[in-house]
């Protein structure tokens, strides 16, 4: 009996499996390749776009729905489609003309439709669009809706930058914003309040794969 088709890996592809240079390396990729030629159940998470996992995987095969967008998109690449597990749906329509907004501090905005749009562009947001192979489209921030918008990135050029102290502003303390959280020194990750995306990856991933060969038992699969 196959005991690896019993278990779907899910790996976190930005930190665990990337090399210094941002790539996998061959050692990696081959493991991988093996693992699910031999039946084994295969995806990542990642706080990269669709394009940007595809490009990094080349030919690494994933046979579950990728956790982008830092698990705000569920991502099938065998097929192109995608479920949104959270995003500012319903959210006031001018709430993205009210970040905050400073000197040195990039906005962009990872969209359901797989693309970045950057609002104010900074030095380090356009290196971190660099590093990661990410096309953007430059937007206005009165023409976003709510729907269409997965997560909220903003990248500081400075330490220096108050950009911690720019949340806590009344314009965006009170808004449906305010969950945030630091992706590293340069940069905070901003997605709606009401929305609890680890349940919502869980339930998405329990629905899509039975871990234990039993319809009648669903659990959660083993994280890298």
């Amino acid at each position: 009996m196959n005991q690896l088709n019993q278990r779907l890996i899910l790996c976190d592809l930005d930190h665990l499996l990337l090399g210094a240079d941002g790539n996998l390396t061959q050692v990696v990729r081959d493991v991988l390749q093996l693992f699910v030629r031999r039946g084994g159940r295969f995806t990542v998470f990642s706080q990269r776009t669709p394009r940007a996992v595809r490009s990094i995987l080349g030919s690494v095969r994933l046979n579950a729905p990728a956790l982008v967008c830092g698990g705000a998109m569920a991502y099938h690449f065998a097929d192109g489609t995608s479920q949104t597990l959270c995003s500012f749906a319903g959210q006031d329509a001018d709430l993205f003309t009210r970040l905050p907004e400073a000197a040195g501090v990039g906005v962009a905005l990872q969209m359901t439709d797989g693309t970045t749009r950057v609002l104010r562009m900074s030095e380090a947001l356009e290196r971190h669009l660099r590093q990661e192979w990410t096309p953007y489209l430059l937007a206005n921030a009165a023409d976003i809706k709510g729907e269409e918008v997965l997560r909220v990135l903003l990248y500081q050029d400075s330490k220096a930058v108050p950009m911690i102290s720019l949340l806590e502003q009344p314009t965006t303390k009170t808004s449906p914003v305010s969950r945030w959280a630091a992706s590293s020194n340069s940069s905070v990750a901003l997605r709606a309040w009401a929305v609890s995306s680890e349940s919502s990856i869980i339930n998405l991933l329990d629905t899509f794969y039975f871990v234990g060969g039993n319809e009648n038992t669903k659990t959660l699969p083993p994280f890298c």
